[in-house]
């Protein structure tokens, strides 16, 4: 009989990008095959890490997609679930990738692998894994900055710092990979890439911004009994939308809202604020929710 928890496992949905086959065909053409085959076999067990990680946490996971430089597991719930899953996620490639270089190490030294190949093999899990600890989004390393970023500061300040910290480490890539002596392809391929995912991310902030918000509007009555409190200081005339962005993932929000009034300051919950937001305007000041 199958195990409950693995009857219930999310098969994954596994895409090829166009330009992968182009490196296949290349690969092919230069006598490379064999080893482009191994490095894509463990780029393919590093975002396994990842999927059997997600799955284990019931993530939402859109399925792994193979590029022509590497791979990328697609998942719905950064931003929305423990940070501690986040990173635990994100950890879990690498730790893939470092069974995988002593399972290796271990095979070549017994005479089970040709030394050749353990130490291709090897060599393989150390770029995948290493390359991908880079803190730069959306390599696991940036991942796990972001979180760590989003405990400190306001969500909407924490995914914008970690994506102008990744801008700036995609263009050191480039420089670096223009400076080498002969031109580094396969870098300025992988800096590019994440340039642009950067740039991309940065347009679609707003609605990343409105999803995270969305999520702790549907989830109020756990997340309001379940975090810890954290009162904001606002002024009056502040906006329902720019006190939104004040709100840290780990707490609940009370507001306290200076006032000029004798009655002193009153306070607004977080659930009071969103109910604003997304059922009548968030362009209204902070006041006019304590009428």
């Amino acid at each position: 009989m199958i195990p409950e928890a693995w009857s219930s496992l999310n098969r994954p949905m596994f895409q090829v990008h166009p330009l992968f086959w182009v490196v296949m065909l290349l690969a092919i053409m230069t006598g490379q095959i064999v080893q482009v085959i191994v490095f894509f076999s463990v780029v393919l067990m590093h975002e396994l890490g990842h999927y059997f990680a997600a799955n284990y946490f019931k993530w939402r996971i859109r399925g792994i997609e193979l590029l022509p430089f590497g791979g990328v597991a697609h998942v719905e719930e950064l931003g929305n679930t423990s940070p501690k899953s986040e990173i635990l996620v994100a950890l879990a490639g690498p730790f893939v990738n470092l069974i995988l270089y002593f399972l290796a190490r271990e095979l070549g030294a017994y005479g089970l692998l040709p030394q050749e190949w353990a130490a291709f093999f090897m060599y393989c899990n150390v770029l995948v894994g290493g390359f991908n600890l880079l803190p730069i989004w959306p390599l696991d390393g940036g991942k796990i900055l972001h979180t760590l970023y989003s405990l400190v500061l306001p969500y909407r300040k924490s995914v914008l710092l970690s994506i102008l910290i990744s801008l700036a480490g995609a263009v050191l890539l480039i420089l670096w990979s223009i400076k080498q002596p002969m031109i580094h392809v396969n870098g300025l391929g992988i800096a590019f890439y994440l340039l642009f995912s950067n740039i991309m991310a940065y347009r679609l902030l707003h609605f990343q911004f409105l999803r995270f918000l969305l999520a702790r509007y549907y989830g109020m009555d756990q997340l309001s009994t379940g975090l810890p409190l954290r009162r904001v200081q606002v002024p009056a005339g502040m906006t329902v939308q720019r006190a939104a962005k004040m709100i840290k993932r780990q707490n609940y929000q009370q507001f306290c809202v200076s006032s000029s009034v004798e009655d002193g300051p009153s306070f607004i919950t977080e659930k009071e604020l969103l109910s604003c937001f997304f059922e009548k305007t968030p362009h209204c000041a902070m006041e006019q929710l304590l009428r």
